[in-house]
């Protein structure tokens, strides 16, 4: 495996090229990945990645928590409370 950087696509862009061994060449190409500002995630979609990244390193519950404070970040008063509810 060969990875290199293409200095001639986008920061949001993607291409793929796989050779395979029977010669053959799978390409994709995607002109906004998802979570850029021309395809940005959906909320839902925000939840779920937190929740999986979030998932081994905290218990669900308190990982529902963070996640909603986070939601909710500008009606904090101490914005420690998030760090608190963050903390394993």
């Amino acid at each position: 495996m060969v990875a290199a950087i293409d200095p001639s696509i986008k920061e949001d862009q993607v291409r793929i090229t796989i050779a395979l061994k029977d010669g053959r060449r799978l390409e994709k190409y995607i002109e906004h990945a998802v979570g850029s500002v021309t395809n940005p995630m959906s909320d839902k979609d925000l939840e779920s990645k937190f929740a999986r990244q979030a998932d081994d390193v905290l218990p669900a519950d308190q990982a529902r928590r963070a996640m909603d404070l986070c939601w909710d970040i500008e009606m904090l008063q101490n914005a420690g409370a998030l760090a608190e509810a963050a903390s394993a």
